[in-house]
């Protein structure tokens, strides 16, 4: 019985093997007939493209092409060569032989360095963009961090922003895959910098039909893809601006250019509203079904019945919910779908124990979750892998196996620390820090060729003597001058950094994150920005949001408290540091009731004039934080721990009008104000916790 099973399967490999040097054998053939091109006579090699592109990634033999690749360099254009090298990469890069296909595409593009004209730069942003497949699908993926930063460096040098942009651009999805949230919006920030909004590229050239990683309609998909990578990271409140921005760009143009993202732009909307319980939502899925309506395009369509059944589950649909996802699953099979695809990740066994939890089908659900958390490690998928953990430990613990649900939490807590130690060691500054430390820089600059200009100056007073009363007048204005300028270059320093941080920058030229023991935390949140910003003008929205946090910034300078940033209408402040003490809890409690004492007022105020008005939410949570800045140079202070993560539930799960606070804050602050208990409150991501509402006492 073994022998003729392994006759069997050897007859398989043989069949398979055979299968595969025979569609490698068409292109063989093809290119066997050319004898001679010119740089134009192009239609034999558009047989071979067209040949190439129709083979399975996995089933392509590259090293026998290669041979008459080879063969015809001398005599066919460079061009032509090179396309048809880049042609191959491309269907290489989504194969299996992911090892093999890293070494092509990095011999490719050291041959595309050295472009000579935009055709062939074209060819090699191509290349730079699909490299990120077989890099992000292996264990190479720390290796693929390092070979894009070095290009980055290098396209930066040589002042090609198209190329950096795509570097960047790749970064933020290697960086995503890794679950490093700062680094990768930071990435995905620097990749919109480098296009050039203004150009619109529709090429012509054979074999590539258009260039969608460039000029207006790279800004597109980088925009939609930043809101993507927002609403992964449970941030869909300010996903929406990019994901909009993108949309109002594409409606604009698609008329008149191809555009590809219509449909990946509608998949973020459907998302984002699920997350907030936005309207609307059949209207997008319409939309992006008409999109794709008579198109092959299966990563798209894997997720869109994903994200429909996944909406079918949030309605209780589960029979419907059920059928879609499974869909989602069949097409992702049959078409050999990557989880980590380029339209988003697909994961269908998530999905589905979703549903069989909710029927109760524990086991069926387990088995899911082990199966696919697998397949996420094996792809560096580390955020996704936690998420499906922290399913699988309830649901072991839901089916009574609780040794298994505590083993789960082991690796998932694990797994959590070596996240949270890779996101500090990489962690950078924000991109908008870093956009007003490069003005200080330009300051700085000016001061030193302002010096060099006085040097040159008393060089000339010693010379001209009869002149020396009015040069010295001058200097003395000069040197005045340079004093204001240093003086308001250090206040804009402190403007960013505290003066403590900012005192040991300045001696030490670093300076040391610090473990915090006791810090309150409070966060604050406008209800229904969003839609209230869309009834204002901009410079309406910008001075309404400027009146509330120059309020706050004064209320919680009176409390010793340390503001720490502002993400659009979100405020973030603590209290105990930089600099220790014991009374943090009270002071930012004191300062939250004054804030949502003002907003009442200013509410009142806006509501007598007949003016759009924004309400509060504020939340409060006390624990142990780490804080500081990192790198040398573009500094921010920033705090990290899951202390900040529980105050923003404590924000979002809070109420209008009130301030929320946590029971670590509550046993802090419970003799000085009336506390109200809520009872435990589900926390998204974070289970249940006390929560408190707190006011002054009478």
């Amino acid at each position: 019985m073994k022998i003729y099973l392994l006759l069997l399967l050897l007859l398989l490999n043989l069949t398979i093997r055979a299968q595969h040097q025979s569609q490698t054998d068409s292109v063989v053939y093809y290119l066997k007939q050319i004898k001679g091109l010119q740089k134009n006579d192009t239609t034999l090699i558009e047989k071979v493209a067209a040949t190439i592109y129709n083979i399975s990634p996995d089933s392509l033999l590259p090293d026998k092409i290669d041979i008459e690749l080879q063969r015809l360099s001398p005599i066919i254009h460079k061009q032509n060569y090179l396309a048809l090298k880049t042609v191959i990469f491309e269907v290489l890069s989504l194969s299996k032989t992911n090892i093999k296909t890293l070494d092509y595409g990095k011999n490719l593009i050291s041959e595309l360095l050295n472009y000579s004209n935009r055709f062939e730069k074209n060819l090699l942003l191509t290349t730079l963009a699909q490299l990120r497949f077989p890099f992000r699908n292996t264990s190479k993926i720390n290796e693929g961090l390092n070979y894009y930063y070095k290009l980055s460096n290098y396209f930066e040098q040589a002042n090609d922003s198209d190329a950096t942009s795509i570097c960047y651009y790749v970064l933020g999805g290697i960086n995503r895959a890794l679950g490093l949230t700062d680094k990768t919006i930071y990435c995905q920030l620097k990749s919109i910098n480098y296009l050039n909004p203004k150009v619109i590229i529709q090429g012509n050239d054979f074999l590539i039909p258009k260039y969608d990683s460039q000029g207006l309609i790279g800004l597109i998909n980088r925009k939609a893809v930043l809101g993507c990578m927002l609403i992964d990271y449970d941030n869909p409140k300010n996903a929406f601006q990019y994901i909009y921005e993108a949309k109002a760009i594409y409606e604009s143009i698609r008329d008149s250019v191809e555009v590809s993202d219509g449909p990946f732009i509608y998949l973020q909307i459907i998302r984002a509203k699920m997350m907030t319980k936005g309207d609307s939502i059949n209207y997008y899925f319409d939309l992006m079904n008409k999109a794709l309506k008579g198109k092959n395009k299966p990563d798209y369509t894997s997720n869109y019945y994903q994200a429909y059944g996944y909406y079918c589950y949030l309605q209780n649909q589960l029979d419907s919910a059920e059928y879609y996802i499974q869909k989602s699953a069949k097409i992702k099979d049959s078409n050999k779908l990557m989880i980590n695809s380029y339209v988003g990740f697909i994961l269908p066994g998530y999905y589905l124990a979703l549903i069989k939890i909710k029927q109760h089908k524990y086991e069926d659900a387990i088995k899911l979750l082990n199966d696919e958390s697998k397949e996420l490690l094996k792809v560096n998928l580390r955020k996704i892998t936690l998420k499906e953990w922290e399913l699988l430990a309830n649901t072991y613990k839901m089916n009574g196996e609780y040794e298994n649900s505590t083993n789960t939490l082991k690796q998932y807590v694990a797994l959590q620390k070596q996240i949270i130690n890779d996101e500090n060691n990489s962690r950078s500054i924000s991109f908008e820090t870093e956009q007003q430390i490069n003005l200080l820089n330009i300051e700085k600059q000016k001061q030193q060729q302002e010096i060099i200009r006085q040097k040159f100056i008393r060089r000339w007073i010693t010379v001209v003597l009869g002149l020396v009363l009015i040069f010295s007048l001058i200097i003395l204005f000069q040197r005045n001058r340079i004093s204001k300028e240093r003086k308001l270059s250090e206040k804009l320093l402190l403007n960013i950094l505290p003066y403590e941080i900012a005192k040991e920058l300045k001696n030490k030229g670093k300076s040391d994150a610090k473990m915090f023991d006791d810090v309150t935390v409070m966060f604050t949140d406008f209800k229904g920005f969003t839609q209230i910003s869309e009834r204002l003008s901009p410079a309406e929205l910008v001075n309404e949001i400027d009146i509330c946090f120059k309020a706050f910034d004064n209320i919680i300078m009176k409390h010793n408290i340390e503001k720490i940033k502002t993400i659009g209408d979100s405020y973030m402040c603590a209290g105990g540091l930089p600099v220790i003490n014991k009374t943090n809890a009270t002071d930012v409690v004191s300062a939250a009731l004054e804030i949502q004492q003002f907003m009442l007022e200013h509410l009142q105020k806006r509501n007598s004039e007949g003016k759009e008005t924004f309400e509060t939410r504020i939340g409060v949570h006390t624990g142990p934080v780490v804080a500081g800045i990192v790198g040398i140079r573009k500094f921010a202070y920033d705090i990290w721990g899951d202390t900040v993560n529980i105050a923003s539930r404590m924000e979002s799960s809070g109420e209008i009008g009130k301030v929320n606070i946590s029971g670590s804050t509550y046993e802090l602050v419970k003799d000085k104000y009336n506390c109200t208990y809520r009872g435990k409150i589900q926390a998204k991501n974070k289970g249940e916790i006390d929560m408190y509402f707190v006011t002054f006492k009478d």
